[in-house]
């Protein structure tokens, strides 16, 4: 199973919890857990990955760690999406929109550096 940024992995009690639950003898599944800024975590990309990679050394037989979720498309009720005119509100207003670089910047994982959980 994924969890795809549904807990705050920089909290050690969430992270406790996660344990618990998979070391138990009867627990039928392996879990993925990715850091993701959702919920208090980290909203720093370099951090969410450093953040990752601390978790690796931390993993059971069955609770793994080593993926980051980022969300790159924000929401219109937030006035956090990237909304072009005519459609948009009032980007001056609001300027929290995410804008996280060109797509092919991202797909090179280049937007705000190279985030590798490979270390």
């Amino acid at each position: 199973m994924t969890d795809l940024g549904t807990s705050n992995l920089a909290d050690p009690v969430t992270l406790a919890d996660w344990r618990d639950v998979t070391t138990d003898p009867e627990y039928p599944a392996r879990v993925m857990v990715a850091v993701s800024n959702a919920f208090g975590g980290p909203s720093d990309p370099v951090t969410m990955a450093e953040l990752g990679v601390q978790l690796k050394g931390q993993q059971t037989a069955k609770l793994r760690h080593g993926i980051v979720k980022l969300v790159l498309d924000g929401s219109i009720q937030g006035f956090s999406a990237r909304v072009s005119w005519p459609h948009y509100f009032d980007a001056v207003a609001h300027p929290a929109r995410i804008d996280g670089g060109p797509g092919d910047d991202l797909s090179r994982g280049r937007s705000h550096g190279s985030l590798s959980l490979q270390r």
